[in-house]
């Protein structure tokens, strides 16, 4: 998947749209996610080191921690980015 937006089809945005909910005004947040805070996440919001063709749901809803490995993250867990301000 292309990591610019503008270059998304159409199955690319119904794949992303399964792992974000909206807030009805076009748009999408993390639900329970640490992805923000994490020094491998990409600029999209939606990919990552871990998972370059898109964060797996149960990550971004907060049912699986991945400060623990996950069968598809490729070795690279959660890591906290230093210039994150923040809990």
């Amino acid at each position: 998947m292309d990591k610019n937006p503008e270059n998304w089809t159409e199955e690319d945005k119904e794949r992303i749209n399964e792992k974000f909910i909206s807030d009805g005004m076009g748009s999408m947040h993390f639900v329970d996610a640490i992805c923000h805070k994490c020094i491998h996440v990409d600029e999209n919001g939606v990919t990552c080191k871990a998972f370059p063709d898109g964060i797996p749901v149960a990550i971004l809803n907060g049912e699986f921690d991945h400060h623990k490995p996950h069968p598809d993250d490729n070795g690279i867990q959660f890591e906290k980015n230093p210039d994150f301000m923040g809990d």
